[in-house]
């Protein structure tokens, strides 16, 4: 309603104020025009007065006959409501019908006087200062004979001009009253209408905004509101089918999350927790987590790291969490507007079978290793003392004692790589590292008469663990020579802005891209024949890998049939 009164009163208010000033500027035109045409009209017909009054009193003035002058300027008023001056062609009045001629000052400056002098009739309107008010006055100029001897002058009052045109005024003012009235109730008319739509709209508004979608907006007149009416109606319901439709999809993510069996929780750009599921509490222990800060429900500085560099690059990040006794392997994804999505997966249960598994393995391992080391020792012995044709047998034993024993020395070490085992790291340069490791293949590359190189394009220096490191090499040039027929082995040094790269590249029958994707894979070989005939183990490259991504690396393969190329690239 305070909006219906407002406008009410702005519309009508303003209505009322320009119609009110227009109908003044009216009349003031219609007054003042009046009174100039009624003047100038009058004027016009003064003239002619005055020419027939200078003709009546000129033989008194060329007398001269002054007081009869004046008695018949007095007896010509009494007849007329004029008031009459008569004037001396020097500008002294020497009769006047309403004041005293001794005392009027002199007309010599006067418009119609000076015409009068000129021999014109003339009329004029002015103030007078003798009689404080605006006088219409006409001068003719009084003959004797040929010579002026001075002019009659007519004066009229204009107020006495006004109230001639004053009927007409007053009968204007009654049509001004009239239509001003008519157009008041037309526009008091209107206001209200245009009022009372606004006041529906705003009602509806505020029914929408306080949450009641069903507010709809109908309209007694179809005027120019009515579009906007229909605008509102439509927007209201599209609003109501979104929001059920929100609502809708809130209780599926409720229930998605409710039947999770990972815990699952959003954090917001300041650390505040924003949603939970119903497996994160229970993880947690604590019935209400919305509002926390997830570093005081997870206190590892690991956990944090995680979030902190998921915000800041916008990545993806995984790790893990141990809480309360259990593992879980953690995933951080980055949302809109700096939030942070965290999953939290149990993975107590696999880590377990993992231990289990790799204590298994170390302790076959390293039960199988004593016997197999006797077994190689006494074929030995026996090859000592056996004829040509039995040493043949005593061959094929050491041989597959040899690559048992290799196939153990594998394992055992891929055992430990996957305990976690900790790196001694120390500053290494990596062409002395890999020099120092071309000794070890000398033979093996003239006796197949292969070519060897290492190009350094740029010395690099990096912290590493050099014992494991030459391992990787030693890995990689080992399954170079022992691929390649012909050509040669060569190993590039060189680096990016934030990793030292060395690259292993052969001349050999390559590998299929098919199979690329697998050869880190444990006892995963390309060619089992001839890698067994090598004495290939399968867990080469698995070292190999294992060992690069201890030092936070990557290692990638390249290959065609002209050869491969394994790139391995450090962090500086």
């Amino acid at each position: 309603m305070a909006m219906k009164r407002n406008i009410l009163r702005r519309l009508f208010g303003g209505f009322f104020l320009l119609t009110l000033v227009l109908l003044l500027l009216f009349f003031a035109v219609l007054f003042f025009s009046l009174k100039n045409d009624s003047a100038r009209l009058l004027g016009e017909e003064y003239k002619k007065y005055s020419e027939a009054l200078a003709a009546n009193l000129a033989p008194r003035l060329a007398a001269p006959d002054l007081p009869g002058l004046r008695q018949q300027v007095l007896a010509l008023n009494q007849r007329a409501q004029w008031r009459l001056t008569v004037i001396s062609a020097d500008g002294w009045a020497l009769a006047d019908t309403a004041a005293d001629s001794q005392t009027m000052e002199n007309h010599f400056t006067r418009p119609e006087f000076l015409a009068a002098l000129r021999g014109e009739s003339a009329y004029a309107v002015r103030y007078s200062q003798t009689l404080g008010r605006d006088f219409l006055y006409a001068a003719a100029p009084i003959y004797a004979g040929e010579k002026i001897i001075g002019a009659v002058r007519i004066s009229l009052s204009l107020q006495r001009v006004t109230v001639l045109f004053w009927p007409l005024i007053k009968t204007a003012l009654l049509g001004a009253l009239v239509f001003y009235t008519l157009l008041f109730l037309l526009a008091f008319r209107l206001a209200r209408r245009i009022a009372s739509s606004l006041n529906n709209l705003e009602d509806a508004a505020s029914r929408a905004a306080g949450g009641d979608l069903t507010a709809r907006v109908y309209l007694a007149d179809r005027d120019e509101f009515q579009p906007l009416a229909e605008k509102f109606n439509q927007m209201a319901t599209q609003l109501a089918g979104s929001l059920a439709q929100i609502r809708r999809q809130k209780t599926e993510l409720e229930t998605i999350l409710e039947s999770l069996p990972h815990g699952l929780l959003v954090v917001d750009g300041q650390g505040r927790l924003k949603l939970s599921s119903k497996s994160l509490r229970r993880i947690t222990g604590v019935d209400e987590l919305a509002g926390h800060f997830y570093w005081e429900i997870f206190r590892g500085a690991e956990f944090s790291a995680l979030l902190e560099r998921a915000a800041q690059d916008g990545q993806n990040h995984f790790g893990e969490l141990l809480k309360n006794g259990r593992c879980y392997a953690v995933s951080v994804s980055p949302l809109p507007e700096n939030d942070l999505v965290v999953l939290l997966q149990d993975i107590t249960e696999t880590r377990e079978l993992e231990r289990i598994k790799r204590d298994f393995v170390a302790n076959a391992a390293h039960e199988l290793r004593t016997p197999l080391t006797a077994i190689k020792g006494f074929a030995e012995t026996l090859e000592d003392e056996l004829s040509a044709a039995q040493k043949h047998y005593v061959a094929v034993i050491k041989n597959n004692t040899e690559r048992l024993i290799n196939i153990v020395r594998d394992i055992m070490a891929l055992s430990e790589l996957e305990a976690g085992q900790t790196l001694e790291k120390e500053k290494l340069n990596l062409k002395t590292l890999l020099a120092g490791l071309q000794n070890i293949f000398a033979a093996r590359l003239k006796e197949k008469g292969l070519a060897f190189s290492i190009v350094e394009e740029t010395p690099v220096e990096t912290r590493g663990d050099v014992f494991k490191l030459q391992q990787v090499f030693i890995n990689l040039l080992d399954n170079a020579v022992k691929y390649t027929e012909k050509g040669g082995v060569t190993v590039r040094i060189a680096k990016t802005p934030t990793r030292a790269v060395v690259s292993v590249e052969d001349s050999g029958t390559g590998i299929p891209p098919a199979e690329q994707s697998r050869i880190f894979e444990r006892f995963y070989v390309v060619d089992r024949s001839r890698s067994r005939a090598l004495g290939g183990t399968g867990l080469g490259l698995s070292i190999v890998k294992h060992i690069v991504l201890l030092h936070n690396g990557e290692i990638t393969v390249e290959s065609s049939p002209r050869g491969s190329k394994f790139i391995v690239a450090l962090p500086l």
